[in-house]
């Protein structure tokens, strides 16, 4: 339950990320981050742990998209 509660305290807004081709993060594949261009599958990330480590698993530089 305390981990629950961390977690609730830390999210921030809502964003998605996109690389240097203007692809959106849809998951991940064989342990890479995999990207498309589909905005339907785009997953939706919640804190700065999940866009760090995106970042070291990423092939290409990567942004956050706040809408």
């Amino acid at each position: 339950m305390r981990i629950k509660q961390l977690l609730e305290e830390e999210k921030e807004d809502l964003f998605y990320v996109m690389n240097d081709y203007a692809q959106y993060f849809i998951g991940l594949k064989l342990g890479r981050a995999n990207f498309g261009d589909d905005f339907s599958l785009a997953r939706e990330l919640t804190n700065e742990a999940q866009f760090k480590n995106l970042q070291y698993l990423s092939d290409y530089p990567i942004e956050k998209i706040y809408l």
